[in-house]
């Protein structure tokens, strides 16, 4: 299916439903405007696609969901049974401006591979919140790669509810390549104390800017469950903000390494004293304090 030119198009509310026997591909080349009024749409969602593999995307196209109006009345941050995407996800070369997440992954998403993405205004791409409903399932496999945050509250982050209903794992996640412009909170990793989700295997590479909070990097994990395997390399993120002084950090609860160049630079330096424990290989150390 293709939609060509540079004009505007005029839709309401539609559902592709399949299963179909081959791969599916929109190639949209132009502006599809939602009404103005959401409820001229007569759906929960404005487009909306289920039982249907292999689905592409495509196009110099501008989704404008007139989002001003119809955000009010969206209840998916306390609803569970939202419409949601869950493995084998690619999105790549877009620019998304919203009053909320740029992109929200969810309980039970897999394989998710973000790439080559300008989030502006909005508030980042984030995990969570999980571990409210009992229900939930693990998250595994995320990449985000080749990333612009301008001017957005937030960066990259996990978040998790307090006294979490269920136990599950987020696990294999990769951040790397991503720049932060006045980012309110950059790298902003949430756990209540007693969350019960365990976070592992999470690598932060190359990830660079500014923060307009003098806190630029917050790894809050669980006491009750610690993460795990957490790998810091060339994280180089300066406070702009109202504030005076450098860029500082929060740490708690995290076993891993870092390794090249630290900004923060308290990091490199909180390795020495005694609630660390310190290791000689590559400049690198485990830590489990906070610093500031």
């Amino acid at each position: 299916m293709a939609i060509n030119g540079s004009n505007t198009s005029y839709l309401g509310g539609v559902e592709f439903v399949g299963p179909c026997a081959n791969q599916i591909e929109f190639v949209i080349d132009g502006t599809l405007l939602a009404p103005s009024n959401p409820w001229a749409i007569k759906k929960d969602t404005w487009i909306h696609s289920r039982y249907i593999s292999n689905l592409i995307i495509s196009g110099a196209d501008t989704h404008d969901g007139q989002g001003q109006v119809s955000w009010p009345l969206n209840d998916c941050h306390k609803n569970p049974s939202c419409p949601k995407l869950a493995s084998n996800i690619n999105i790549s070369k877009t620019h998304i401006g919203t009053g909320d997440d740029c992109i929200a992954i969810l309980s039970g998403t897999t394989n998710m591979d973000i790439s080559n993405v300008n989030c502006g205004p909005g508030h980042g791409i984030s995990v969570g919140s999980l571990g409210k409903n009992k229900e939930e399932k693990n998250v595994n496999g995320l990449i985000v790669r080749d990333i612009v945050f301008n001017g957005t509250s937030d960066g990259i982050g996990i978040k998790t509810w307090e006294s979490s209903a269920s136990k599950i794992l987020v696990s294999n996640f990769v951040y790397e390549n991503i720049q932060m412009i006045n980012v309110g909170n950059p790298i902003n990793m949430d756990q209540k104390e007693t969350a019960h989700v365990q976070i592992q295997d999470l690598k932060l590479k190359n990830i660079y800017g500014t923060s307009t909070n003098k806190v630029a990097v917050n790894l809050q994990c669980s006491k009750s469950f610690p993460c795990k395997k957490v790998e810091l390399i060339d994280i180089n993120l300066e406070h702009k903000g109202v504030e005076a002084g450098p860029s500082t950090a929060v740490c708690e609860n995290v076993d891993g390494s870092a390794c090249g160049k630290m900004v923060p630079s308290a990091l490199p330096e909180l390795i020495q004293r005694p609630m660390g424990t310190m290791t000689l290989c590559y400049n690198t150390f485990i830590f489990s304090y906070v610093f500031v």
